[in-house]
């Protein structure tokens, strides 16, 4: 770790990070990358350093080596599959596990895709998904409890 009388190759000094302090940095992008990220900023009406810096914070917790990041067409697909405004992972992550699985008392019972699959290709006219899936945990249960 530095001291703070060290110094960067423009010999100012150093000065100890607080969360007040600022950093300048220099950074040497493409330009093709630099036009897409001023285009970028522009559109939403900031100057490039600021939407760098807003768009930094934004995802200074994205350090996955594998992950996910959706644009704008990929959310509202997603919004639209889930029937659900999607603002962050969360959400997301809670929707889809109320798709995935179902609920009976405090019992969360998860679905497969292919017993969901299955499922829908037996929901006959005039019934819907979830009258089907009612009926069929009652008649489950009922019959594993000797009731049916």
């Amino acid at each position: 770790m530095r001291k703070p009388t060290e110094t960067h190759s423009t010999s100012a000094p150093i000065i100890p990070h607080t969360p007040e302090s600022r950093t300048r940095v220099m950074l040497d992008l493409p330009t093709s990358l630099f036009d897409l990220l001023e285009q970028q900023a522009m559109e939403k009406g900031e100057m490039i350093e600021t939407y760098l810096v807003n768009k930094l914070n934004r995802t200074r917790e994205y350090t996955s080596a594998a992950p996910l990041y959706f644009n704008d067409a990929q959310r509202a697909r997603l919004e639209r599959i889930l029937d659900h405004n999607i603002s962050n992972v969360d959400v997301a992550l809670n929707q889809i596990e109320k798709v995935v699985m179902i609920q009976v008392g405090d019992v969360g019972v998860p679905l497969t895709p292919k017993l969901q699959q299955r499922l829908a290709t037996r929901v006959f006219k005039g019934e819907s998904y979830e009258e089907v899936v009612k009926r069929e945990v009652i008649r489950g249960l009922e019959q594993f409890c000797g009731l049916y």
